[in-house]
């Protein structure tokens, strides 16, 4: 049972908790973002520019952005012990890019997730690098997990500032990994899974890899270890290492212009972190869809 819930309010727009400076235990704690009543988009948890981090037997839930935003120079980072993060991002099955757990640029480093259940999120867990040579996310490890029915991939690592730092030793060891992503109408679902949160209904999911490993740009996913993993009954590949090549949006100065393909969602919240080329930025004003 959970020691304490953090629910948020039908009317907050900014993250129920969230995490800076060094050496914070937060141990069987629930964090709700109540997205019955709450329509904010925003995280459940933001980590920025932390340090030492246990989440211990956590259960956060219910946002409509990611779970879990890890960002900044966060490093010596832990999810262990039952944590459960589910029911976060969009309820559209195409919508991609939050996840339960989205590590964000930064150059965050040394993150381990270990005896956790991520499930029914948009995506399991998001992986993206800088958008600084040289500066590298690094240490990442996910083992002894199950990332099961979400509507996107299960993993997703992917160097989408193509010009960045590298995505270095992602170790992914001893998880299940089942039944992610969401054909249109169900129409080739595995008949060994019962659809999660968001995967229903004629729109198809943009992905449902098992463990999806993106290389784009003079960027890449570097010493990757993808080991005794059992992965199954998922939309797409178990394992797909693959480069593939986004749009990019015009960053200069200070103001982000719309150039092509969707607009900006006008429910962006000031003060949300969002992630442009795979890096995090503060949102300040939204004044238009473009």
């Amino acid at each position: 049972a959970k020691a304490s819930v953090i629910q948020s309010s039908a009317t907050r727009v900014s993250p129920p908790v969230a995490i800076s400076g060094a050496n914070v235990l937060l141990s069987k704690l629930g964090i709700d973002g109540n997205r019955s009543v709450n329509t904010s988009v925003v995280d459940c948890l933001d980590v920025v520019n932390a340090t030492n981090i246990t989440l211990e037997g956590v259960s956060i839930s219910n946002c409509r952005n990611n779970g879990i935003l890890i960002t900044g120079t966060s490093s010596q980072i832990t999810i262990e012990n039952g944590s459960e993060i589910s029911m976060t991002g969009p309820s559209a099955p195409g919508s991609q890019g939050t996840a339960g757990i989205n590590i964000a640029g930064g150059p965050v480093s040394h993150v381990h997730i270990a005896g956790s259940r991520i499930h029914d999120n948009s995506s399991g867990v998001i992986i993206t690098n800088t958008g600084t040579v040289g500066s590298d996310v690094s240490g990442i490890m996910i083992d002894s997990s199950k990332l099961y029915s979400n509507a996107n991939d299960a993993l997703l690592a992917t160097t989408s500032s193509l010009t960045g730092g590298n995505i270095l030793g992602l170790q992914v060891s001893g998880n299940e990994i089942y039944c992610n992503g969401w054909p249109a109408n169900g129409v080739g679902f595995s008949p060994n899974c019962t659809p999660g949160f968001q995967q229903s209904g004629a729109g198809s999911s943009s992905g449902g890899v098992g463990v999806d490993l993106i290389q784009q740009g003079v960027s890449r996913v570097l010493r990757p270890v993808v080991t005794g993993n059992v992965i199954h009954d998922n939309v797409y590949e178990g394992v797909s290492p693959t480069s593939n090549v986004n749009s990019v949006v015009n960053t200069s100065g200070t103001a982000v212009t719309w150039v092509s393909g969707p607009t900006f969602p006008t429910s962006l919240i000031p003060g949300q972190y969002v992630l442009i080329n795979g890096v995090a930025y503060q949102v300040a004003t939204v004044p238009s869809g473009t």
